[in-house]
């Protein structure tokens, strides 16, 4: 019996156009509601270098600013908080990844002060 070797070549350009989809577009946020509010009865709020009343935010105290729901978008949950600063950060998650909101507060007096935005994901060229 006569061995016969067969010989192919793979081509790179199928991982080529995928690869190239990937880097071709990023992921930019817009902004499309503001919402400012208050938070009662908080003290040390990222004041003199105190993180923990910012770290223990509830998402009711969020959704108290920012609200339960934005159009079909419902607030599901906090997914980062931390002191920027004297000022609280926190991501908040929708239920549709394509939306989030970013709550920033301020202690003034008794009460935190803050402001509410809600994004949406669009995708842009490089």
């Amino acid at each position: 019996m006569d061995s016969k070797t067969v010989t192919f070549q793979v081509t790179p350009a199928p991982a080529a156009i995928i690869f190239t989809s990937f880097v071709s577009a990023k992921i930019d946020w817009q902004e499309i509601g503001k919402f400012t509010g208050d938070i009662p009865a908080v003290a040390d709020l990222c004041v003199n270098g105190k993180t923990d009343t910012c770290t223990a935010m509830t998402l009711d105290q969020a959704t108290g600013v920012c609200g339960k729901t934005f159009g079909t978008e419902y607030l599901t949950k906090i997914t980062e908080v931390k002191c920027n600063g004297a000022t609280c950060h926190a991501e908040i998650a929708t239920n549709y990844t394509r939306y989030h909101a970013g709550l920033d507060c301020q202690q003034k007096g008794p009460s935190a002060s803050c402001v509410c935005i809600m994004y949406r994901e669009r995708k842009t060229e490089k």
